[in-house]
Order: structure tokens, then sequence, then C-alpha cells
């Protein structure tokens, strides 16, 4: 049983617009249990039918889209872009992926006799995106690796 401090500090942060990772890493660092914070979170995004399950639902939906190339467009242009900072970094990420992805395609077409080592670049920048999938599905704002760094450029 989970204790109603727990409960009501959740409800205070989400009512502030604190993520579920700064939840959890606020309550962690106060010393509670985390099997108690991940069960007054409700056991991550996609457990409960809540509306503030369904609005994390929304933001890792938005997050994880990011890193579908054009689909990038899809989160940039909703609401959740304009007031989450955790969508906001995804949407970033994916923003510079997407670039990097157009970049390698125009670079790809005049050397395709260099076929290996093409296909050896795209698996690469597939694996990045496939990284920023994961960050964005268990809540971290974890640059993806080389790329990320230039997510900074972009502004949301």
């Amino acid at each position: 049983m989970i204790s109603q401090e727990i409960t009501n500090y959740v409800n205070q942060a989400r009512q502030s617009g604190m993520s579920n990772e700064g939840i959890k890493q606020n309550l962690l660092n106060a010393g509670w249990p985390e099997a108690d914070i991940d069960q007054a979170l409700g056991g991550g995004p996609s457990m409960g039918g809540s509306p503030q399950s369904q609005e994390a639902d929304n933001k890792v939906l938005m997050s994880v889209l990011s890193y579908f190339g054009p689909l990038v467009l899809i989160p940039y242009f909703s609401e959740e872009a304009k007031r989450d900072e955790f969508t906001k970094f995804h949407i970033k990420q994916g923003l510079v992926m997407f670039v990097v992805e157009i970049l390698w395609f125009v670079i790809s077409i005049p050397l395709s006799f260099l076929g290996v080592l093409l296909t050896l670049g795209t698996f690469g920048i597939s694996a990045l995106a496939i990284i920023g999938i994961i960050n964005a599905a268990t809540g971290k704002m974890k640059p993806v690796p080389i790329f990320g760094q230039f997510a900074n450029k972009f502004k949301v």
C-alpha cells in the first residue's frame, strides 16, 4: 500500500506540469521506495486511464514519434510541443536525426558504388534512432550519441 503522502506529492507535481521522471527522481532522492513510487505513478505511462496517465501516454507517444523521420512533424506542430519540456527535448533530437537522415540520403545517391559502407552508415543512423526511441519510451531525457549535442540548435 502506497503512502498518501506520495500520492499527494505526485498529484501536486503533475498539476504543476512536472514529468513522471522528475517526480520519480525527487521521491527517490527523498528516500521513498522505488516500488511505492512506481505504484503512485500508475506503473508507468501506459497502465491507467486517469487524465494524468492519458497525458503521460500522449507525451511518450509524441516523444517516440519524433524519431520516425518525417513523422517528427506531427509532434512538432502539436500542443504537447508547446508545453512539455520532455516532449520538446525529444522533438529537437528527432529533428536532428531527420536532418541527418536527409543528408545521408543525399550523400548516398552519388556514392552508391560504396554500397557496404553506405549500408553500415544507414544501420548506424537507425541504431541511434532506436536509442532515442528507447530513451523516450522509458522517460529519459538523454541525448542521442554523436548527434544529440546539436539538438539545442532547434527552437520548438
